[in-house]
């Protein structure tokens, strides 16, 4: 699935992974925020930080780059941080346009203050919105932008199908999963059902639903990784403003360095 160059590279951008989410921890430790909107920075996005990291690195222990054959409960240990990660990132980023929220009067309740809110994503800083135009431009291979799956992931993880690995069948083996398949569901035999399981292969391609690309597991959680930290890189700019910080110190019990 992988080319070597390819998984040198993945297994890299994994070990530095802790070091990256230290620099997190630290550079957000400078402000020096109220019990309550601490509450929100700590346990609300730096703890979903973290476990995102625990999950991309759980995902890299059970399947690495290079491994070809994984049990179900592998393959269902895979799903769950996968999903975690998805559910995380959504929260995490909730959190940063919560703490947004105390600082500025956006004249919407607080249950519409979420990115992808037109009404919302209108009022948010011009920093903030030069980040999400560029999450908001499609690539040529999907025609939908990382912004748009991100919200229909949202949703989807709410109320729809969760992720799931399928089994792979090459072309050579599929007439004979299929005449297996079907002798089983009409003889259900255990026989018919090993016979199926044999031809089955694994690739490290995950899906949501009809209407979602697929994901290439160990690239896309990086990547989503990034893509938050992206994000939150404008958020933490904004708070950093010398503007803001002496226009809400009082405000938010912020102490200047």
């Amino acid at each position: 699935m992988y080319e070597a160059g390819s998984i040198q590279e993945l297994v890299r951008e994994t070990n530095q992974l802790c070091y990256r989410v230290n620099g997190e921890i630290l550079r957000w430790r400078r402000f020096n925020f109220s019990e309550k909107y601490r509450q929100i920075l700590y346990q609300g996005y730096l703890r979903r930080v973290k476990r995102i990291q625990h999950s991309i690195l759980r995902i890299y222990e059970i399947c690495p780059p290079d491994l070809e054959e994984i049990s179900k409960k592998q393959k269902n240990d895979l799903e769950i941080y996968i999903q975690a990660i998805s559910s995380n990132i959504k929260g995490a980023l909730d959190n940063l346009c919560e703490l947004l929220v105390c600082t500025n009067d956006f004249g919407l309740e607080k249950k519409d203050c979420k990115l992808g809110y037109a009404k919302f994503d209108k009022r948010l800083p011009q920093n903030i919105k030069d980040r999400l135009i560029k999450l908001k431009q499609s690539k040529p291979d999907l025609n939908q932008s990382w912004y748009e799956i991100f919200i229909k992931l949202r949703n989807e993880n709410q109320h729809g199908i969760p992720v799931y690995i399928p089994s792979y069948i090459s072309s050579e083996n599929q007439e004979k999963y299929q005449a297996a398949r079907e002798r089983y569901f009409s003889e259900f035999q255990d026989k018919d059902w090993q016979e199926m399981e044999s031809y089955e292969e694994f690739k490290p391609v995950a899906y949501y639903s009809c209407g979602f690309p697929s994901l290439i597991i160990h690239s896309q959680v990086l990547a989503d990784f990034n893509t938050l930290i992206f994000l939150a890189d404008a958020f933490w700019n904004y708070f950093n403003s010398s503007e803001l910080m002496l226009e809400h110190a009082e405000k938010l019990g912020r102490a200047s360095q």
